[in-house]
């Protein structure tokens, strides 16, 4: 087993607040990479969430390593998914329809990108009776002040990650290759 010094993701976020443009792409890219090489081999994770990411050191430039794989699953082609379960805030809602495929990994990577940026989650309710009910809705806005200063490009790959309907929700191969991936890139290097 390989030793992470880096913390959590989600103790970078308390630290923080909520983090830059270029830093949350830096990150999206190395979770997406994982997803997207995950999901080629046809699994998937079912509880992506800050907690479940580790750095491998306390640098900023740290990769991330993707940890517990307890939920994860291999999913064949067309095979659909009944089993509940993973992270109130973090859930898709079509696994708390009982029906579902690897595309809820996602949603997933959509809610921790909105973390990221925004210091808050897209879906909060005082119990997680509540939050559930907001997951099972879908609705979010990002109306927030924090959001006057993220770019339309982020907004839009969050968007595209928190579709309701799974089957126009964005992989993460494409995730990848969208243009804000691209820009931000370019902005770091």
């Amino acid at each position: 087993m390989e030793l992470c010094s880096g913390g959590e993701l989600f103790e970078r976020i308390v630290t923080n607040g909520k983090l830059s443009e270029s830093y949350t792409c830096i990150i999206m890219r190395q979770i997406l990479s994982a997803v997207a090489y995950c999901h080629k081999l046809n699994i998937m994770h079912r509880d992506i969430k800050p907690e479940n990411i580790l750095f491998a050191d306390k640098s900023i430039s740290s990769p991330i390593k993707m940890i517990d794989w307890g939920f994860a699953a291999q999913c064949l082609s067309n095979h659909i998914f009944t089993s509940i379960v993973g992270t109130p805030y973090y859930v898709a809602p079509e696994v708390l329809s009982g029906k579902y495929t690897k595309i809820c990994d996602i949603w997933s990577c959509g809610v921790v990108m909105f973390i990221l940026l925004s210091g808050s989650p897209p879906f909060h309710g005082k119990s997680n009776k509540e939050t559930l009910e907001k997951v099972r809705k879908g609705e979010y806005t990002m109306n927030a002040s924090v959001w006057k200063n993220i770019s339309s490009a982020a907004k839009d790959l969050i968007r595209r990650m928190l579709e309701y309907n799974p089957e126009r929700r964005i992989t993460a191969e494409e995730a990848l290759k969208h243009p804000w991936m691209n820009c931000m890139v370019r902005k770091i290097y």
